[in-house]
């Protein structure tokens, strides 16, 4: 029989403000890992968060092994500062009006800045007890979704390509400043996921979230399921940049992650 706690997590920035940070703990009826997931640091992420929320409510009276450990939205204050504008100022961060952005404050500082608080509590509470850590972000939905981590950690690259993501990149090179990289960098089993559709939940992304969930969850022996993946699946091997030759808009005639030929027009 699952059981499910909400641990309200209080997060002191510093300012004079208190903010309830929620995570759900669901335990299985049978011992196995503990799985983190977490979503929403920027703000900008909606699938990650509403995917995590679909399958905890979905683990609610079945039958599997283990914990699920999850935090869906890490700053739920950074939600109503969502930019729905096309583009932002020249020479401003991406994220520069996201007050309390955590992408570069891991593990965190019990007495820094707001967002190194937050860090710090969520590492202590949520983090550390973590066998496997999943974080969801979002790109814009004009880009192809991506797997990030390192294969060189055992068993690794078996979690990361059953989650499902047509590209993975299994030679991450993120800075250590990011939650994934700081894990893998001290040996723990963790992966950045990147969805399309920032400020908004696109279908197909959300959908990717929850059967990325379910198929890490079969792979670590916690459920029963077979795993649903694309096919084909792409290992980047490396990135090349692509300009464009002039300015204005570009027009695509081939969809994301829409296979083309060599020398293939892909839009004007």
């Amino acid at each position: 029989m699952t059981r499910e706690k909400i641990h309200h997590l209080k997060w002191n920035t510093g300012e004079g403000k208190i903010h309830t940070v929620f995570a759900r703990e669901i335990k299985g009826d049978g011992k196995g890992p503990v799985l983190v997931l977490i979503g929403g640091e920027h703000g900008i992420e909606l699938a990650g968060p509403a995917g995590i929320d679909l399958v905890c409510r979905g683990l609610l009276g079945s039958k599997f092994a283990g914990t699920v450990l999850a935090v869906p939205s890490i700053a739920p204050c950074n939600i109503k500062y969502r930019n729905h504008t096309f583009g932002q100022p020249r020479g401003q961060g991406y994220t520069y009006e996201m007050p309390y952005n955590t992408w570069a404050k891991w593990p965190g500082k019990r007495g820094g800045d707001p967002s190194e608080r937050l860090c710090r509590l969520i590492w202590d509470e949520v983090v550390s007890r973590g066998d496997v850590v999943f974080n969801f972000h979002a790109w814009s939905r004009n880009s192809a979704g991506c797997l990030f981590t390192n294969d060189r950690l055992p068993g690794m690259k078996e979690l990361a390509l059953s989650y499902g993501s047509v590209f993975n990149d299994l030679h991450d090179t993120h800075g250590v400043e990011c939650l994934h990289a700081l894990l893998l960098k001290k040996g723990r089993r963790a992966a950045l996921v990147e969805m399309q559709g920032q400020w908004r939940v696109e279908p197909d992304s959300l959908e990717r979230v929850k059967n990325g969930i379910y198929n890490v969850m079969a792979t670590l022996g916690m459920i029963r399921r077979p795993l649903a993946l694309p096919r084909p699946q792409f290992k980047l091997t490396g990135e090349v940049t692509v300009t464009a030759p002039c300015a204005g808009l570009f027009i695509p005639l081939k969809a994301v992650e829409q296979p083309v030929r060599k020398d293939e027009l892909v839009g004007y």
